[in-house]
């Protein structure tokens, strides 16, 4: 729980740099790489959670697969298909 409110709290105070800084801002072409480049650290932080969930170890996810009871039920069901 404590993670999705450090993750709000990271969105809202992004926003606020956002609106704040788009404020201060003349109108121009430089506006443009500004609205672009918030865009895109919005997207990363949109996208945070995603990330982190994926962030996985491979070795853990190798070691959770366990290969022998599945070949050794492959070798029991092809003996009595054998036998039969």
């Amino acid at each position: 729980m404590a993670y999705l409110e450090n993750w709000i709290a990271q969105l809202v105070l992004i926003l606020l740099f956002a609106v704040i800084l788009e404020l201060l801002l003349p109108s121009g072409d430089f506006q443009k790489y500004v609205r672009f480049v918030i865009s895109l650290v919005l997207i990363v932080v949109l996208l945070n959670p995603m990330i982190q969930l994926f962030h996985l170890n491979p070795e853990t996810l190798i070691q959770g697969f366990r290969t022998d009871q599945g070949s050794s039920q492959l070798n029991q069901a092809s003996n009595q298909k054998k036998k039969k």
